[in-house]
């Protein structure tokens, strides 16, 4: 039977005369079920509510708002759209389906309708806080934070006391970097509401960013205080913890994190973070997949389990995985950049994950006080900067450099960012002019200050992204120029370092845009060195070392993480090749020792001929070097101390050159010893050479010869020349902020 609308129209107007509503409603809906448009029944039924003398005031109007909550509630939100728009049709001013339809676009990550819907609201009340406070979180998340600051604003205007929009408005500061706002808004809700767990946490982050550790201790503690359930903020208290050395504080505090809820990522990496601290990769690698489980797809959480998995040697395992986690850190989730450097050869990325994780951490929207008020020093004044001021590579390779460094031109001074004390440590000290140690729990803020009371003005950071570097400081920029240096190969990805000091081999003119920095070349080799170094003359033999008397020795004494399947594959083919020949490596823990037996024997090689190096003084370690034939390099993250350190001892290595700072290094050193038919462009080009080599006795002993002989005639060794360009470095850079008032490119002529 067809179904005639008039009909029905007719008969609810006769239950209307009677006044028998029930009737003539049920009718009227009848009709909007199947014609939901019907403009003649909606406004029937918006009308009955006048006539209908049982049925409170609005009662439609409430019944279809409920049923939208209902649709809401159930994700329904396409419907929930459709609907209050027919709603709209009776009720065009009612704010509260401007609300529900505004929030289910928001739910669909339809932002930009969602804003429409919430200006609407504005139309009937221009004052309404909420629709300025709904338009903020909106452009919050189309990342427009100035924008929701312009709308928090008017939030605020309009309802002074909104701590709420106080809190996220510090929020969208903090993402602008405008850490000094977001300081002021966060405690203006501490004043409106001092129990607001949400503002005390998010102040405790500020103090973190800006190493103000115990300060955002209290922050977090408090946060606690007022939710002791907050997860969040006790996840954020556990890294704190750790950042002035209270492991067993934060690993009791993730624990707790996890008791509460199971599946908490960021407390499972924290704890996987601490087993990685202690080098205990027996734990810190289940604990990596744990915290898998709870987010599978997440990048941070593989690249972290795989760079354990490197340290010992599980490079079988990983090799599939690698591909997966090219992309980490190129987002909004920062990956460290050194994770990722032993397994991807790729300077744009390098670059990328360095801005990412810059933009996530260190504040630099700083105030340049010095731009304005440059003048002229009589010696120029440089500060180095470090956490490694001890017994460790980069102190080996520069402390010869400070020492040799023209006092009467440069006023040297040392920062040291982790107190320690050794042999080294106290050599350094004799080196500088000023020496200063700074602890670890020392504010940022502090640090900066007590440089720009020096008038530094050439800071060289020595650490870039590695362990307990300050890259905060670099960020407020307290000295007139700021030099990426020595500590890390690559770029720092911030718009504070001025310069990066390499060379024409380890960044050509062709890779130079993926580095944030102007580029310094030396001529020869960026790298520094100590023409000082003993080598010991202590008798050794092979057999000393477990190496047999006869035959070639193949030898690689870079860290664990940076063999990869690619090169353990050709060097497994080399010893089927040469008969007699055996390897040997640096390898720190049992677990990668077993790794490489393994798969040395998967290859079909006896894991007997895999000899594994003990620990050693350096200048035995230096010594032992003349017991091998050939140093075997690794690709995408090349020796480069333990390169230096083998050159020099007389032992020629073989690299293949990549694109990369890192991958480019051994190069470098070979360019600058003159032996560059040692570098080679491919993986087969690599192997044949390693093979031509290890086959030809005579030709081996000829780029012996030839690297003994030019160790005094290159300047690869020549610490002098090198300082006295180093310098000449420094003066170029501190003409073009006098002269020019901004860095630019330098290239040091020999």
């Amino acid at each position: 039977m067809s179904f005639s609308v008039e009909k029905k129209i007719r008969q609810a107007e006769k239950n209307v005369k009677i006044k028998n509503y029930i009737k003539a409603e049920e009718l009227y809906r009848e009709i909007l079920t199947k014609f939901p448009n019907n403009i003649k029944a909606l406004h029937a039924i918006k009308n009955l509510n006048i006539f209908n003398k049982n049925k409170p005031a609005n009662s439609y109007k409430n019944e279809r708002l409920q049923e939208l909550n209902r649709h809401y509630n159930s994700r329904n939100f396409n419907t929930v759209i459709t609907k209050a728009n027919e709603l709209l049709k009776l009720y065009p001013k009612e704010t509260n389906i401007f609300i529900i339809q505004g929030a289910s676009n928001a739910a669909i990550s339809k932002f930009s309708e969602a804003i429409k819907c919430y200006e609407k609201i504005l139309k009937v009340d221009s004052n309404s806080s909420i629709a300025y406070f709904n338009i903020a979180i909106m452009y919050d998340s189309l990342k427009l934070p100035q924008k929701a600051i312009e709308n928090y604003k008017k939030a605020i205007e309009n309802q002074p006391d909104y701590a709420d929009a106080y809190n996220n408005m510090g929020s969208a500061y903090k993402e602008l970097r405008d850490f000094e706002n977001a300081f002021k808004a966060y405690n203006q809700v501490i004043i409106l509401k001092p129990n607001h767990a949400f503002a005390h946490n998010n102040l405790g982050n500020i103090y973190a960013a800006q190493q103000m550790q115990k300060k955002a201790i209290e922050a977090f503690k408090k946060a606690i205080f007022f939710d002791d359930k907050y997860t969040d903020a006790m996840n954020n208290l556990g890294f704190a913890y750790i950042n002035v050395d209270r492991f067993t504080d934060a690993y009791k505090l993730w624990n707790k994190v996890i008791d509460i809820n199971p599946n908490h990522t960021e407390a499972l990496l924290g704890l996987a973070f601490l087993h990685e601290k202690n080098n205990d990769y027996k734990k810190s690698i289940p604990a990596y997949k744990r915290a898998l489980l709870s987010d599978p797809e997440n990048l941070q959480i593989i690249a972290s389990k795989i760079s354990q998995q490197a340290h010992i040697c599980d490079f079988d395992k990983i090799k599939n995985e690698i591909p997966k986690v090219r992309n980490a850190g190129l987002k909004t989730k920062p990956v460290g950049p050194m994770t990722l450097m032993p397994f991807d050869d790729a300077p744009d990325r390098h670059q990328i994950r360095a801005e990412v994780l810059i933009k996530s951490s260190v504040f630099q929207n700083f105030k340049s006080n010095h731009q304005n008020s440059i003048k002229e020093s009589k010696r120029i004044r440089l500060g180095y900067i470090s956490s490694d001021f001890r017994n460790h590579p980069v102190s080996q390779l520069l402390i010869r450099v400070l020492e040799l460094h023209n006092k009467n031109n440069f006023e040297i001074f040392g920062y040291s960012l982790n107190p320690y004390q050794d042999e080294m440590t106290n050599r350094l000290k004799k080196a500088f002019d000023t020496f200063k140690e700074f602890p670890l729990n020392l504010y940022d803020d502090e640090v900066i200050s007590i440089i720009r009371e020096d008038e530094i003005d050439i800071l060289i950071d020595l650490n870039g992204h590695t362990k307990n570097s300050r890259l905060g400081v670099f960020g407020q920029k307290p000295a007139k120029i700021q030099i990426n240096f020595l500590g890390f190969p690559g770029t720092i990805g911030a718009n504070t370092m001025d310069y990066i000091i390499a060379d024409d081999v380890v960044i050509p003119k062709k890779y130079e845009i993926f580095y944030n920095e102007n580029i310094i070349r030396l001529p020869n080799s960026y790298m520094p060195t100590d023409n000082t170094r003993m080598i010991s003359n202590k008798p050794m033999t092979r057999k000393d070392h477990g190496l047999p008397s006869k035959g070639i020795v193949f030898c690689c004494f870079n860290n664990n993480y940076k063999i990869s399947s690619n090169e353990f594959d050709i060097w497994m083919r080399l010893l089927s090749k040469i008969e007699g020949s055996v390897l040997w490596l640096k390898i720190n823990n049992n677990s990668a020792r077993e790794n490489v037996r393994v798969a040395a024997q998967k290859r079909g090689i006896n894991p007997e001929r895999i000899i594994f190096s003990d620990r050693l003084s350096m200048d035995e370690h230096l010594a032992r070097h003349s017991l091998a034939d050939i140093f075997l390099d690794t690709f995408n993250f090349n020796a480069h101390t333990t390169a230096c350190d083998a050159l020099w001892a007389g032992l020629p290595i073989v690299t293949k050159i990549g694109k990369s700072f890192a991958a480019r290094v051994a190069g470098s050193l070979l360019t600058a010893i003159g032996l560059t038919e040692l570098i080679t462009n491919s993986e087969l080009e690599y192997e044949e050479l390693i093979l031509k080599l290890a086959s030809n006795p005579k030709e081996l002993k000829k780029v012996k010869q030839k690297l003994n002989k030019n160790l005094t005639l290159y300047p690869l060794f020549d610490t002098k020349k090198y300082t006295f360009n180093l310098e000449k470095a420094y003066e170029k850079a501190y003409e073009n902020l006098l002269k020019e008032k901004k860095p630019a490119n330098i290239s040091i002529e020999v």
